[in-house]
């Protein structure tokens, strides 16, 4: 339940409030949308996905997540914005590969706590300038020699 005494909101339509931080995530999308599907990019399709998704259980943040997922940062596979058909239906899709992109990174995290490059750096390491020697323009033929 959303009570607009109790909670930060704004209000992205007349007579319309939302959380301040779902107008965020909802708005974030729209530009990812936007940005990655170009002019196959339609705002009812990508309006339906969302609600959709969302009574399936995801979050805003998570579907924004994956779509980032999905067309920036994984490149091993190819992605054709022409056949989003508009929207972002892959998400349910890509969301196991999501997760285990998500706990791999986690894990580097977990396991780089602490650690700073400058403990692994030699402090005393001697920079090598190595001299180019000057470069000499090759003398042109003389075929002839004229006096």
């Amino acid at each position: 339940m959303f009570y607009r005494e109790n909670e930060e909101y704004v209000s992205p339509q007349y007579r319309r409030y939302a959380h301040k931080e779902c107008a965020k995530n909802f708005n974030n999308i729209h530009n990812l949308a936007k940005r990655v599907l170009k002019e196959y990019y339609i705002e009812q399709r990508v309006n339906k996905n969302i609600k959709d998704f969302v009574t399936n259980g995801m979050t805003l943040k998570e579907i924004y997540d994956v779509a980032y997922y999905w067309y920036c940062v994984q490149t091993l596979e190819p992605v054709f914005p022409e056949k989003s058909q508009g929207g972002f239906g892959i998400v349910p899709y890509v969301l196991p590969k999501y997760q285990k992109y998500k706990a791999a990174e986690e894990m580097k995290k977990k396991i780089n706590k602490g650690k700073h490059i400058k403990d692994y750096v030699n402090k005393e390491s001697k920079k090598i300038i190595f001299e180019v020697p000057p470069i000499k323009k090759p003398r042109g033929l003389n075929f002839f020699i004229l006096k």
